[in-house]
C-alpha cells in the first residue's frame, strides 16, 4: 500500500503532462518506473549465495538436495544459486565453474603445446 501511494505521489506531475488521460498504461508506466526502491523482504536467493558456495566449497561432491537440507532452503532456490549465480555445471559426480581462470587457460595451452610437439 505504501509503494502505491508514493508511486502516486509521483504522479502528479505525469498527470499534468497528460490531462484527461491519468488512468492509461502510459502514463502509470511513467510514474511507477520513477518509483526504484523497493521495500519489503530480500530475496531468499540473494541472501544464501555466500551460503551455497561455501558448502561447494568444502565439499563439491554434494547434491542439491543435502545441500537444502543444511542451509534449511528450497531445493529451486539452491538450483539456481549453483547455475545463475555461481555459474557452475554438474561434470560427472562433481560440480565445476563454467569460467576459466587464467592458470587454466595458461594449463591448457601447455597441454595443446605438449600434443602437438608429439607429433
Amino acid at each position: 500500500m505504501l509503494a502505491w501511494r508514493a508511486a502516486m505521489a509521483l504522479c502528479s506531475s505525469a498527470e499534468a503532462a497528460l490531462p484527461g488521460t491519468q488512468h492509461t498504461a502510459e502514463s502509470w508506466k511513467r510514474c511507477v518506473g520513477r518509483c526504484d526502491s523497493r521495500t519489503g523482504r530480500p530475496s531468499t536467493r540473494v541472501a544464501i549465495v555466500d551460503d551455497v558456495r561455501n558448502t561447494l566449497q568444502e565439499n563439491h561432491r554434494k547434491t542439491v538436495n543435502e545441500i537444502t537440507c543444511d542451509l534449511d532452503a528450497a531445493p529451486s532456490t539452491v538450483f539456481k544459486v549453483i547455475k545463475k549465480d555461481l555459474k557452475m555445471k554438474k561434470l560427472a559426480p562433481k560440480l565445476i565453474s563454467h569460467v576459466l581462470t587464467e592458470e587454466h587457460k595458461w594449463h591448457r595451452v601447455q597441454y595443446s603445446q605438449n600434443n602437438l610437439e608429439r607429433v
